[in-house]
């Protein structure tokens, strides 16, 4: 279970990280943010990569978390690029939910 958590909360870190990108931002939200808004982003989808990582390393150990969190790296940018060539509107939406669930989940785990 936590690893599903660990890539919802690597998925919407990673559309963080796009939603702070010009190109993205226009595909995903139809203008382009503003300069602390790109940087709100940024952190966010920092933050949320390393709760991730952490999430990764609690459960699995610090070899075989890191290894897994690599993996699921790659999956959730994998489904990120597909979902923005397809349907880039909807990925804001998606990265929300999973964010909320992820951190709310990760919350009850640590616990």
């Amino acid at each position: 279970m936590s690893t599903w958590l660990a890539l919802a909360l690597s998925y919407a870190g990673f559309a963080f990280l796009a939603m702070a990108m010009k190109r993205y931002a226009l595909d995903m939200l139809g203008y382009v943010l503003t300069l602390g808004k790109q940087r709100a982003a940024r952190v966010t989808g920092t933050a949320l990569l390393v709760i991730s990582l952490v999430l990764c390393v609690h459960v699995w150990g610090s070899s075989v978390g890191s290894t897994v969190w690599l993996v699921l790296l790659t999956l959730s940018g994998l489904g990120l690029g597909l979902q923005l060539t397809y349907k880039p509107r909807q990925v804001i939406l998606f990265a929300m939910v999973l964010a909320s669930l992820g951190l709310t989940a990760s919350v009850f785990i640590a616990l």
